[in-house]
């Protein structure tokens, strides 16, 4: 009984340092930078309601605050991983640049597209990587909006930009997903997990 306890608690040891030490991975990969925002580009980061700043957290991985009272410049706080806040500039840059780009390439279309929301992430990606790639690729501008049990992709470019998009999105939708890698974390109580896993992890 003696050995077991000795065992059953170097099991918990080793368990709680490797996850603190992934807890502290995490958040020593985060971090938070401050950048300025025209006054006047505010309302289009953030969007009706809020929608278009949910929005670029989603496809960034990162929090995005406005720092109040705005002004001008207003002050907007990203915090995340280094490669995610490059990313969010770079989206709020286009959102500021949004109203120039648009009066000077009249020959853009936007395409607005309805799709289950269990796709959206799909779309989207991880911190944004599949959507991103879809852009480069494409050269059009995409942007993904939660709308209740829908979620609208909203497709800025020529014909056949949004033609290219909109095939490799059906594509992403219709790919079965189970192959897919899936993590979930359970809490167990200590006795459940021994049973589960077995003294010293057999």
């Amino acid at each position: 009984v003696l050995r077991a306890s000795e065992m059953i608690h170097e099991l918990v040891r080793q368990f709680t340092e490797k996850y603190d030490a992934l807890i502290g991975d995490d958040l020593e990969a985060s971090r938070t930078e401050t950048i300025d925002v025209p006054g006047e580009a505010i309302k289009r980061i953030l969007g009706p309601g809020g929608k278009t700043i949910m929005s670029l957290e989603r496809q960034t991985g990162t929090r995005i605050d406005v720092v109040k009272p705005t002004g001008d410049p207003t002050k907007i706080k990203i915090s995340g991983s280094s490669e995610c806040i490059a990313r969010a500039i770079d989206l709020i840059s286009e959102r500021i640049d949004e109203n120039d780009s648009d009066s000077n390439n009249n020959s853009n279309n936007v395409e607005t597209i309805g799709l289950p929301k269990s796709a959206m992430g799909r779309i989207i990606g991880h911190a944004g990587a599949q959507i991103n790639e879809l852009q480069q690729k494409s050269g059009a501008k995409i942007d993904v909006e939660d709308s209740g049990q829908v979620c609208y992709v909203s497709i800025s470019g020529d014909a056949e930009q949004i033609l290219f998009v909109k095939s490799e999105i059906q594509k992403i939708v219709e790919k079965p997903q189970g192959n897919s890698d899936h993590t979930e974390i359970f809490e167990l109580p200590l006795r459940v997990f021994v049973k589960l896993v077995g003294v010293g992890g057999e």
